[in-house]
C-alpha cells in the first residue's frame, strides 16, 4: 500500500498558503477554505493522507479525526469500497469536489502503486 501526505501531491502548497494566509507555525486548524465537512485547507496541507490500496484497487484519501459514534461525519474517507476511485484522475477530482471546486489545487502526474 502506497502512502503521501496530501501535500506531496499538489504543486502549489505555497502559493496556497499565501492565498489564504495559511501560517504554518500556527496551533490553530481553521485557517483557508473549508471542504463539504468543515475541515480546513490547513488541515488538509497537515494532516491529509492520500495512496493506493492494492487489495481494494482504489486510491484512497483520509482526513480529519475518528470519533467511535459517527466516522463518516467527522473524517473525509474516499476510496473505502473496492475499485471506488480507479484512477489517480478520479482521486484528485474527489478531492476538488471536496472543496467545491473553490481551491485551485494543481496536482502531480501520478503517485507510485506500491
Amino acid at each position: 500500500m502506497s502512502r503521501y501526505m496530501f501535500s506531496e501531491i499538489i504543486t502549489n502548497e505555497d502559493e496556497l498558503r499565501h492565498i489564504y494566509s495559511i501560517d504554518c507555525e500556527s496551533d490553530t486548524d481553521t485557517f483557508g477554505p473549508l471542504d463539504n465537512k468543515g475541515i480546513s485547507l490547513f488541515e488538509w496541507l497537515r494532516d491529509a493522507q492520500v495512496g493506493w490500496d492494492p487489495m481494494l484497487k482504489t486510491y484512497f484519501i483520509q482526513c480529519g479525526e475518528t470519533v467511535i459514534d459517527d466516522v463518516d461525519d467527522v473524517i473525509q474517507w474516499h476510496g473505502k469500497e473496492v475499485g471506488e476511485l480507479p484512477t489517480f484522475q478520479s482521486l484528485c477530482h474527489t478531492i476538488t469536489g471536496l472543496f467545491c471546486g473553490e481551491v485551485d489545487f494543481k496536482y502531480v502526474n501520478c503517485i507510485e502503486k506500491t
